[in-house]
């Protein structure tokens, strides 16, 4: 999408050149997550939840938390390799969302990260995806080991 000028202040910095009378250029933006290690993009997950590939094998699963929440101190997260689960605070009747990862998928719970956002009601789980990295692990055992080179041995005179 290309735009003509910038339609507000901080719209400006996208443009290459914002001086007026100046031509405006756009910048291209910046690449959004990409789908190197699973092709399946943005996935849904349950009725709360998505899933998605990011850049260098990783992987983020964002919830929309369906109950009032004020802080992650209030709420228990439990991360295994297949299973997100969100519990929320005694105070909204301990609710609970689950979210089953789709195939394809698997978090390292050792090294995921979780964030939360009040203002979206969202919480944001990043780990690496450790079923794209078993895959690959797996494709590199099956390609076939490379020919040994040939070695040139120099007869010894007799």
């Amino acid at each position: 999408k290309l735009l003509l000028g910038p339609p507000s202040p901080l719209a400006a910095r996208r443009f290459a050149c914002a001086r007026p009378g100046a031509p405006r250029v756009a910048m291209p933006r910046a690449p959004q997550a990409t789908t190197q290690a699973c092709a399946k993009g943005l996935v849904a997950a349950g009725p709360h939840a998505t899933v998605e590939a990011l850049q260098d094998a990783e992987v983020r699963v964002s919830i929309q938390v369906p109950f009032e929440l004020n802080s992650m101190a209030e709420a228990e997260l439990d991360i295994s390799a297949e299973l997100v689960v969100l519990r929320g605070p005694p105070s909204s009747g301990s609710q609970e969302v689950r979210v089953p990862l789709p195939a394809g998928f698997a978090l390292d719970p050792a090294l995921a990260a979780a964030k939360y956002s009040r203002k979206r009601q969202e919480l944001t789980v990043t780990s690496p995806n450790v079923a794209a990295v078993r895959a690959a692990a797996e494709a590199a055992a099956d390609a076939p080991a490379p020919a040994p080179m040939p070695v040139a041995v120099a007869a010894a005179p007799a």
